[in-house]
């Protein structure tokens, strides 16, 4: 569902924005983007895209330049405050990806956006990413728009899993618990 207020720009303009300088270029922005992976042995990244200041972000493009990194699919994008957002996949292929989404009254998406991908690693090497995103000035109207564009570095063994040690210690932890109960229905 195309809204409206997106017909004042695609991201895909605004990336031929980027290439050509011109008078009407879109205002740009600095912002910064995290790639977490949350899957096993990093199937699923979570990006997290924040522009400098307040606005309301309406698409990003991610490139991969890594041969052992490959895009599969857009499982989902949230706002800040975690509400899902009405998207659009315009491109995916192995090594990029395009996604969508409206902007305006009744539409979240304010920045930070958050972009949940399915990938597909062939090696543990880390992979180097460009970004770019696309938006609306402020977070009423979407009069005046921006872009902004920047790296960022994954590498797929910094998936987070629980340490042997840990599990030891929650066990230790259990049983003093169970001790400590035990005495006090026996004292």
């Amino acid at each position: 569902m195309r809204s409206d207020l997106t017909k004042l720009g695609s991201l895909s303009s605004l990336l031929v924005l980027l290439a050509i300088p011109s008078e009407s270029q879109a205002t740009v922005f600095g912002s910064s983007m995290t790639a977490t992976c949350v899957g096993i042995s990093c199937s699923t990244v979570r990006f997290g895209l924040d522009v400098n200041g307040d606005h309301r972000l309406f698409g990003v493009g991610i490139r991969t330049t890594s041969p052992n990194l490959s895009f599969t699919s857009i499982t989902g994008i949230q706002d800040r405050l975690g509400n899902e957002v009405d998207w659009w996949t315009t491109t995916i292929s192995s090594d990029y990806l395009e996604a969508e989404w409206a902007v305006g009254a009744g539409f979240p998406a304010s920045e930070p956006v958050y972009l949940t991908v399915g990938t597909e690693w062939s090696g543990t090497t880390a992979a180097d990413l460009t970004y770019v995103g696309a938006g609306c000035v402020g977070l009423v109207d979407c009069s005046e728009t921006f872009t902004t564009a920047g790296n960022v570095t994954i590498s797929p063994d910094n998936t987070v899993a629980p340490e042997p040690e840990t599990f030891v210690l929650l066990a230790i932890g259990l049983a003093l618990l169970g001790g400590v109960a035990f005495m006090r229905t026996y004292n």
